[in-house]
């Protein structure tokens, strides 16, 4: 088991499980039995989505094909709920995948489930790609060669840990040791303050738990995304940055509103960034990422220029230097003392108040390989992908994840909050903080106004 998965695993617990969700919506009803054979077809080509985990004493858990690699698929009517009773996806029992189908109304909606320990969101994709291509190779009077499918090669997962951290030049070598080790000593010596859980609400305010899988979403016009390259550009920056600062300001501004208690000193974002390299093109579904964590004092944001600014320095060396391999490293580290990574998972320390993930295009893997029918939309055999959505875990102390993604002439921001201490009014304020500051920043590109002028 590689040190991400392993991390994974031993930081899934029964009340916040470490799984994520992605879910589809699609034109046309899906067909059972078609889904149940295209579904084998797929499995087949992710062997970490068709095996189980072997504890064993003072030794690293391992990966063994399950016994009954056939998922949990629960199977209705449009109108019927997504129910979970226990999201907790327990891996020494069952496979990391579920699934529920809702088909009624020409409309097809497909959710699943999976554990962080087999794949990460883009690994998942891949999976949901085979799932539909598949699918439509199956309809009857289809060649079984029409869709193409992905190409995979199951003995690159030997390889899926084999990641190079690369260096601006040789002799910058010392600036990157010197640079891990102050960001090191930054994120050991600046502990995380969580997000405010509310306790300022309004006489009344209606209190909706959030229910599975608990992601609320804004959609923006795609002359939103324009703009923010614009405003990028201008800045020297790229959207990412901005959006950065734009989270870390929304935080400063949701502690403020929505409690009287101290909130501490320093906040810090942790980034998922995916690690794939042209020689792991052809491997299966897997975790190829790592985090990068941004951490920024209250008194910081006092100015969102230089906020910006240093925002943009931090990122252009994690990417030049491929940094966010150190935290695999620290992993690796780790994982070889016997128990030391699970006794570190099990302290309750706030690692990231919030984590915002940049998905890009998430239908572009998808859809590159598929035709597409008179609406535009890519077209598997009698249904056509309309939408795509995303809800990321939640871990305790880090009581959002937000995501940001955009396609098919929108833009798309998404949540998911603790729904231990969140309620769905409480989720959808939050993200409305954070897309109104998002919203109040392009507009200054129109108006001609200055960007400390949007964002402050």
């Amino acid at each position: 088991m590689a040190p991400f998965e392993h991390y994974m695993l031993e930081d899934d617990r029964p009340d916040y499980p470490m799984t994520f969700v992605l879910e589809m919506t699609l034109r046309g009803e899906g067909r059972r039995d078609i889904f149940d054979r295209a579904l084998e077809v797929a499995l087949s080509r992710h062997p970490l989505l068709q095996s189980v985990v072997r504890r064993r004493f003072l030794r690293k858990p391992q990966w063994v094909s399950a016994p009954d690699p056939r998922p949990h698929v629960d199977w209705g009517t449009w109108d019927d709920p997504v129910d979970c009773e226990n999201e907790h996806l327990d891996l020494t029992q069952e496979v990391g995948v579920r699934f529920w189908v809702r088909v009624g109304d020409h409309r097809t909606r497909v959710v699943v489930q999976f554990h962080h320990c087999c794949c990460d969101a883009h690994g998942g994709l891949l999976f949901l790609t085979d799932l539909i291509t598949a699918y439509a190779n199956c309809l009857p009077g289809c060649d079984a060669d029409r869709y193409r499918l992905n190409d995979v090669d199951a003995q690159q997962l030997k390889r899926r840990d084999h990641l190079a951290t690369h260096l601006w030049e040789p002799e910058k070598r010392w600036d990157f040791i010197k640079r891990t080790i102050m960001h090191t000593l930054r994120v050991l010596g600046r502990p995380a303050s969580p997000l405010a859980i509310p306790e300022k609400r309004a006489l009344g305010q209606r209190r909706t738990p959030l229910a599975f899988p608990g992601n609320l979403t804004r959609t923006l016009d795609v002359s939103v995304y324009r703009r923010l390259r614009k405003l990028a550009r201008r800045n020297s920056a790229t959207v990412n940055d901005l959006l950065l600062r734009e989270l870390f300001l929304t935080m400063r501004e949701w502690n403020t509103q929505v409690t009287t208690k101290k909130t501490g000193r320093w906040y810090s974002i942790a980034i998922p960034t995916n690690l794939r390299s042209i020689e792991q093109d052809r491997l299966p579904a897997a975790n190829v990422l790592s985090y990068w964590f941004s951490i920024r004092g209250v008194s910081e944001m006092d100015d969102p220029e230089q906020l910006l600014r240093t925002i943009r320095d931090e990122n252009e060396f994690v990417k030049r230097s491929r940094y966010t391999t150190v935290f695999l490293d620290m992993m690796r580290m780790v994982q070889r003392l016997p128990g030391a990574l699970r006794l570190a998972c099990l302290k309750q320390k706030c690692m990231s108040s919030v984590v915002l993930s940049y998905v890009g295009n998430p239908t572009r893997v998808l859809t590159e390989r598929v035709p597409t029918n008179e609406l535009g939309e890519p077209a598997f055999g009698n249904l056509a992908l309309v939408d795509v959505n995303a809800a990321p875990p939640v871990r305790p102390k880090t009581r959002a994840s937000f995501t940001v993604w955009h396609f098919e002439e929108k833009m798309r921001v998404g949540l998911r909050c603790d729904p231990y201490h969140f309620t769905t009014e409480d989720a959808d304020m939050l993200l409305g903080m954070y897309v109104d500051r998002i919203e109040a920043l392009v507009e200054s590109v129109g108006t001609g106004k200055t960007d400390r002028t949007a964002a402050a």
